[in-house]
């Protein structure tokens, strides 16, 4: 019996099998790779904290009147004495001076999704680690840089000078008098305080955002014996290769210590990965986000498949002529090269499924004549279809068409059981992107770059997909 382990840090699992140490290389067991689960938290974002403001509010007053005698009472042909006479008409009462807080605006960035590591299994049994950045965002804050200060300031009364006319010290008592010529009397409107000034404050709440942030919960390993009689689920950070880097694919192997090892393979010397998907996909001859509303009915990635192959089958794809791969949350679904005219209109008949550049399409005396003369010039196109919730971010440059080919031989001809029962989340979304090739007589295939044809309206993809049950 060979004892064979897989190390990780918990502890040691054991696993036992009949097969000879000349075997080790057999496939004894099957490792599965659940897909990554992640659940959404929400928390609040203080994008402005709470702050105070303040006003003034002036001293309240109420005015009263009140008479004023300005020439007394005297004796007929009296002569009376101009006296000055000062009268308050405004209390001396408090003012303040109010002086507002000084404030700056900073620019501070907040994670809104942390960025994100994983694995995901291939269609042949290599793993591979994404690791994906952060997203940030950036919010504008106001912070305090001076705090509001006041200051209590007296205001003096306010007088008014009224003349009036009095009788001499020395005047004969009122009496004694003849005939009284009576007192003049003026009416005084005076403002008396009631209400001090104050400052009164204002409180202004914190401006805050929600966010959802995105959280992974563990993603497992589900190992099983091949006769069945052993199985183990376990937590993926204790059992898959330490310190792995993106972009690079691993392959579990047997050595003759009969322990699980894990060997690595570069994108470009993985071999065990040929014709395999590449991610980030290479830049297209164009590429279109088809509408999210498109897809308001659909739950699952295998409804969304349904509906693409049901639409592709419209156009002329069925069967062989497309192939599935695995990408980050999703998948691709790519059909197979196509010759079209230079209006982006697929070829008639055989003539599209063929790479034969000399094809006179549609056959007539008119274009055989033409191809006497002319230099031949064949055009192809296929169609990657990403479904994924992902960004979609193309890169590097694809002058290969053997490698679309490639493409076509390899992959699969069905999604996956596992992947099409995941969600079709808000966050999914469906891109198009378009490879185009000219194939001129006598020299290699290119792809062209930022082609003048309209593919996805002359393809008729999207009312397909709207006959197809899609919504318009």
């Amino acid at each position: 019996m060979i004892l064979k382990c897989f190390k990780y840090p918990n502890g040691m699992l054991l696993l036992f099998s009949m097969l000879s140490s000349t075997a080790f290389a057999q496939q004894e067991y099957s490792i599965q790779l659940l897909p990554q689960t992640y659940r959404n938290v929400q928390e609040t974002v203080v994008l402005s904290p709470p702050e105070v403001n303040q006003v003034v509010v002036p001293a309240q007053f109420n005015s009263v009147t009140g008479v004023i005698v300005t020439a007394e009472a005297h004796c007929e042909g009296e002569s009376l004495v101009p006296k000055s006479l000062t009268i308050v008409v405004e209390a001396a009462h408090s003012g303040i001076e109010y002086y507002p807080a000084k404030y700056d605006t900073i620019t501070e960035n907040v994670t809104v999704r942390p960025g994100t590591a994983e694995w995901w299994q291939t269609e042949t049994g290599a793993f591979e680690y994404f690791a994906t950045e952060p997203d940030i965002r950036q919010v504008v804050k106001r912070i305090e840089t001076k705090p509001s200060t006041e200051r209590r300031i007296d205001i003096p009364a306010r007088t008014r000078d009224i003349s009036v006319r009095v009788r001499a010290a020395d005047a004969i008592p009122l009496s004694d008098c003849a005939r009284i010529i009576p007192a003049q009397t003026q009416v005084i409107s005076r403002r008396v305080i009631t209400e001090p000034a104050q400052v009164r404050t204002i409180s202004i709440p914190a401006k805050n955002a929600t966010i959802t942030r995105r959280v992974s919960n563990a993603q497992t390993l589900t190992i099983t014996e091949e006769s069945g009689a052993f199985r183990e689920t376990l937590a993926v950070d204790g059992i898959m290769p330490p310190n792995p880097f993106p972009g690079t694919l691993y392959k579990p192997e047997i050595e003759n210590n009969n322990c699980v090892l894990w060997k690595s393979f570069s994108k470009d010397n993985a071999t065990v990965e040929k014709g395999r998907f590449p991610w980030p996909p290479p830049n297209p001859s164009t590429e279109s986000t088809l509408p999210d509303t498109m897809f308001a009915g659909v739950e699952t990635l295998g409804d969304m498949n349904k509906l693409l192959a049901k639409a592709l089958d419209a156009m002329g794809y069925q069967d062989r002529r497309r192939k599935y791969y695995p990408v980050p949350h999703g998948f691709a679904l790519l059909t197979e090269i196509e010759q079209i005219d230079d209006t982006g209109m697929p070829l008639s008949g055989n003539a599209r499924w063929t790479d034969d550049i000399y094809v006179i399409d549609p056959p007539s005396i008119l274009g055989w004549l033409k191809a006497l003369v002319t230099k031949a010039t064949g055009r192809f196109r296929v169609f990657a279809l990403i479904v994924t919730s992902e960004d979609v971010n193309t890169e590097a440059e694809f002058t290969d068409r053997e490698l679309a080919l490639d493409w076509l031989n390899s992959g699969t001809g069905a999604l996956n059981r596992d992947r099409a029962a995941c969600q079709f989340t808000a966050a999914h979304r469906v891109t198009a992107l378009v490879y185009e090739f000219e194939h001129p007589e006598r020299e290699k295939p290119y792809l062209v770059s930022n082609t003048r044809i309209n593919h996805i309206a002359g393809s008729g993809l999207r009312t397909q997909l709207i006959n197809a049950g899609a919504t318009p």
